[in-house]
């Protein structure tokens, strides 16, 4: 799983306001679709129509991108400009992954030898077997403390980034929905639940500067909203023309614009 980047005036940039409210939401299912199969900005010409489905559109729309230069045309493929400027490139992903794999085995390896370091420690010393029985060996946690307390204090402080993490993934995965179909549905939830916290657990260790929510993120991403009804259209065009919002003389910044009968389209901002 990887993230697509977007800057915080990506909507209200003049190019994608030009590229209207279709347009948009192509240019977006593009990359995303770049992002989650590494292909480094580039969108095979035959996987048009099925991100304009995706993202209820027409597969013309695909000209607007271009006409704007947010694709560009390669013949066999479109490409998105600029896209290795700001989202990471397939190489860099991978290190990443092959990083994150390695960081994940060596902490398994830490609890396996820890746990082989509980022998028995009460021996007396060869020098004075009478007086200095040898020290106990301090156990050492899965994030490296080695006192008792503080070992306490990182793990609460963990907990109260996964434990709502986990909330918020098992809603967006349907455990319950899912549980209520099996047999044993509260040993089935139990076991799944347990499975998104190890998966948590595992990530936090690797990016410790994430709040719950970029974590849960991070291990299952929210899903898109879905598309608006015609109504809706129609409601947010009413809407932005009645608090006389001027971000576009036609559709007053909603995207969408009235006609005389009341029928909300497109805007293409002129």
């Amino acid at each position: 799983m990887t993230w697509f980047r977007l800057d915080d005036q990506w909507l209200t940039h003049p190019t994608m306001q030009a590229a209207g409210l279709t347009g948009r939401a192509l240019w977006l299912a593009g990359g995303l679709h770049c992002a989650q199969h590494l292909t480094d900005g580039r969108i095979d010409k035959h996987l048009v129509k099925m991100l304009a489905a995706q993202t209820d559109v027409r597969p013309s729309v695909a000209r607007r991108l271009l006409e704007l230069g947010l694709w560009t045309d390669e013949g066999d493929h479109y490409q998105m400009r600029n896209y290795l400027d700001y989202q990471p490139s397939k190489e860099h992903v991978e290190a990443e992954r092959e990083r994150w794999k390695r960081n994940k085995k060596r902490g398994r390896s830490s609890r396996v030898s820890t746990e082989d370091t509980t022998e028995d420690t009460t021996e007396d010393s060869p020098e004075n077997p009478a007086e200095s029985p040898r020290p106990p060996v301090p156990t050492k946690g899965r994030d490296g403390c080695t006192e008792a307390s503080a070992c306490t204090t990182a793990a609460s402080a963990a907990a109260e980034i996964v434990t709502p993490a986990v909330a918020l993934i098992a809603q967006r995965r349907g455990v319950d929905t899912r549980a209520a179909r099996k047999d044993n549905p509260t040993a089935w939830k139990r076991s799944a639940l347990d499975g998104i916290t190890a998966e948590a657990t595992d990530a936090l260790a690797t990016h410790p500067a994430l709040d719950a929510r970029a974590l849960a993120d991070l291990i299952e991403p929210a899903p898109a909203p879905p598309p608006l009804r015609p109504e809706e259209t129609t409601q947010r065009a009413a809407h932005a023309i009645a608090t006389k919002d001027r971000t576009c003389t036609r559709c007053h910044g909603s995207g969408n614009w009235l006609d005389e009968t009341g029928d909300a389209h497109e805007c293409e901002h002129p």
